[in-house]
């Protein structure tokens, strides 16, 4: 007979063996997305381990200009630590991600044999857990560490609380910290006292025993909200409501959850972006359907409470953590994402097997002696009607007459009830596992992350983002056919795509361009120009300048200037940088274009000292006159000079208000083949800029140099 410490170690054995045996892959995972504005182009992540500042300073997390509402202390000084020690090495913190997944798993695995008679349920349990595809984006994320650290502190703090009778104070007591680190790791799990106090209620716990539980608890939530308040002042990420009111938002929160459901059970088909999900106003019938089934959830709170507790337990666990993300009574920036079932997934993993538990008390009715197979005794019935339990007993003996070489059960060389569940545990896991590794693959880089979206999901943000990655993989011809011909390839955006109308072409040798709307056309035109395909930038341009009055003209404007420049037509980049200066007030960016096209066409600074003089930045001001001579010899290939001249000048007054110079450096160090160095200056750029395609394309570049290299040398 085997023991239960010897059966659940090997079972702990076997969760962190699958786990590591299914993730591995992400271990050649790249950074990818938000990655870049937490881990890679974030400096105080990377230069600052003192706790106190991540509590004190809301943009700490996320180094995006006005983006400073995810509130997560915590979680972001936990990454300020990994960064110490991980650098820039993607593999090392999805290695940990791994590891904290499979724990977590394990964590499970012993909350769940407080809950089940039978070790191998609870082994199941986690088990689903762990492989399920919906996983697959907070494992390989590495942004999203801070919801695998944030619910490994609050899976702890529910396991000590609920064997508080059986843990030794000093270990028990450890419930305290892992409470308020659940907290103020992620912000979704304010609701920690929620939970608590729904499983002691579900698990029919006294309240009195928990007292100080629920206050700590209380607590570590209280504190949170008091924070954020007084560090960021707000709880919410957008002012208005979807739809405008309450009720839109029920209507379109229900047709989430319904969607939730659906993902858990069918496991897929996942994206990384929900954007284009329906927000609604009327009730339709689906939406009536959502509803209905919510409310059914609701329901089985109430139903199962005395007949099948656990169940109660898990629907509540289910809906309760995902409180924070039901847009109610704060809205957010997004209905839905997959990485906020992370948390949620084991509520229904426990209604599942709860279900699965009571289904095999009656089954295991065939098995027995004729006498004993009333379902009323042994606690058979519990959760049933008799009308149920007749209605059963009755297919029961159809069976029997149907197969009487059945019908004397203890014969049996097997229990059927155990042998169908077990094939149907290994059918179900084996249909996750495999979802879940062709999933991992879709998270290898931005391109094929990307691409699996807008196949799924043709809509804006995929079309860009996809644009965006094929330019940074040095995909330029692919990136321009998927800008032209996106709106007939990937389907009609209403709000990026005029119709499709062609324009003018001033070229006859360039191909008809779709009319983008500003945003995609500089990004086409930009795509172009890195080409060396000016003409067709142009074309691209020219019929979209007009009267520089808004920042979208203004783009498009001092794109066009930017490709006169590289084309050394000064005189149309001059006249288009005096008609922004009509329209719109002149900022340093293109006052600095502005004297550089005039000190190029003029070979000589005699005439720069009234530009000099509107110039707001003191430290552009004062470096003016060496960034132009830099961009003279880098025009010349005088690479030398170029380090010569940027070197001391930008690592003695760093600037952030222009990332051209540093990208002049960079572009000079790799043409010295120094390699190192280029890194560190497209890693400042990234510091600077986060979404800075250009830096993150020369850093995949030298990526390619080096490798080139270490071949030759071999």
């Amino acid at each position: 007979m085997i023991s239960t410490r010897f059966q659940n170690k090997i079972f702990i054995i076997t969760i962190l063996l699958i786990g590591v045996l299914l993730y591995y892959p992400i271990l050649k995972n790249n950074f990818v997305y938000d990655d870049y504005y937490t881990i890679v182009g974030n400096p105080i992540i990377q230069t600052d381990n003192n706790p106190i500042h991540y509590f004190t300073n809301p943009a700490a997390y996320y180094n995006r200009l006005g983006y400073n509402h995810n509130y997560r202390p915590i979680g972001a000084w936990i990454l300020s630590l990994e960064f110490s020690y991980f650098q820039f090495n993607p593999e090392y913190y999805h290695a940990l991600s791994i590891i904290l997944h499979a724990f977590n798993a394990i964590i499970l695995f012993f909350i769940f044999s407080n809950f089940f008679n039978k070790p191998v349920y609870a082994f199941l349990g986690s088990l689903i857990f762990l492989i399920h595809p919906v996983q697959t984006e907070a494992v390989s994320w590495a942004t999203e560490q801070t919801l695998l650290w944030g619910t490994m502190f609050i899976l702890l703090t529910a396991l000590l609380i609920i064997n508080k009778e059986k843990i030794p104070k000093k270990i028990y007591y450890l419930y305290i910290p892992f409470a308020f680190l659940s907290v103020l790791a992620k912000d979704q799990f304010v609701i920690l006292p929620i939970l608590v106090i729904a499983a002691l209620w579900f698990l029919k716990a006294d309240f009195k025993k928990y007292f100080a539980e629920i206050a700590v608890t209380s607590s570590a939530t209280i504190l949170y909200i008091i924070l954020r308040a007084i560090i960021i002042g707000s709880f919410v990420t957008q002012q208005e409501a979807w739809g405008g009111g309450n009720y839109p938002t029920f209507l379109t929160m229900s047709n989430v959850f319904a969607k939730y459901l659906s993902l858990i059970i069918k496991g897929g088909p996942l994206t990384i972006n929900y954007d284009d999900f329906p927000v609604t106003t009327n009730l339709s019938p689906q939406t009536l359907l959502s509803v209905l089934i919510v409310i059914s959830f609701m329901a089985a709170l109430i139903i199962f409470k005395k007949r099948a507790p656990l169940i109660s337990l898990g629907v509540a666990w289910f809906f309760v953590t995902l409180l924070t993300v039901t847009n109610f009574p704060f809205p957010l920036n997004s209905l839905m994402n997959e990485r906020f079932l992370y948390p949620a997934l084991p509520g229904i993993i426990i209604v599942v097997l709860s279900l699965v538990m009571l289904i095999e008390k009656r089954i295991n009715i065939w098995n027995r002696p004729p006498e004993n197979r009333h379902p009323e005794q042994n606690g058979g019935s519990r959760g049933f009607k008799n009308g149920f339990n007749n209605r059963f007993l009755a297919s029961l003996r159809m069976t029997k007459k149907l197969f009487p070489q059945f019908s004397n059960g203890p014969s049996l060389p097997f229990r059927p009830s155990s042998l169908i569940l077990t094939a149907l545990f290994a059918s179900l896991l084996i249909y996750y596992g495999i979802n879940t590794r062709n999933r991992l693959y879709d998270w290898r880089d931005e391109e094929n992350l990307w691409n699996s979206a807008l196949k799924l999901s043709p809509n804006v943000r995929n079309w860009t983002n996809y644009i965006r990655a094929l330019s940074i993989n040095g995909k330029d011809e692919e990136a321009a056919r998927v800008a032209i011909d996106g709106g007939a390839q990937y389907g009609s955006f209403n709000y990026y795509v005029d119709d499709i109308k062609s324009r003018f072409n001033l070229y006859p040798d360039v191909p008809t361009v779709n009319d983008v709307k500003d945003a995609q056309a500089v990004r086409l035109a930009i795509i172009y120009s890195r080409m060396k395909k000016f003409r067709e930038a142009e074309a691209v341009l020219k019929p979209r300048l007009r009267i520089i009055n808004n920042s979208n003209s203004r783009r498009v404007a001092i794109t066009l200037s930017d490709i006169y420049l590289k084309t050394k037509d000064y005189d149309k980049s001059i006249s288009i940088l005096r008609n922004i200066q009509k329209g719109l007030r002149p900022d340093d960016e293109i006052l600095f274009k502005f004297a550089l096209s005039e000190f190029l066409k003029n070979g000589t600074m005699n005439n720069l000292e009234r530009l000099s003089g509107l110039l707001k930045n003191r430290i552009l001001k004062k470096m003016l006159p060496t960034l132009l001579l830099a961009y003279k010899e880098k025009e010349s290939g005088n690479w030398k000079k170029v380090s010569l001249l940027l070197i001391p000048t930008l690592t003695s007054n760093p600037m952030a208000v222009l990332i051209e110079p540093y990208l002049w450096l960079g572009e000079a160090e790799i043409a010295q083949g120094k390699f190192e160095s280029a890194i560190q200056v497209h890693r400042e750029i990234l510091r600077i800029d986060p979404s800075s395609t250009d830096a993150r394309r020369m850093l995949k570049k030298i990526e390619e140099l080096q490798k080139n290299q270490e071949n030759q040398n071999y």
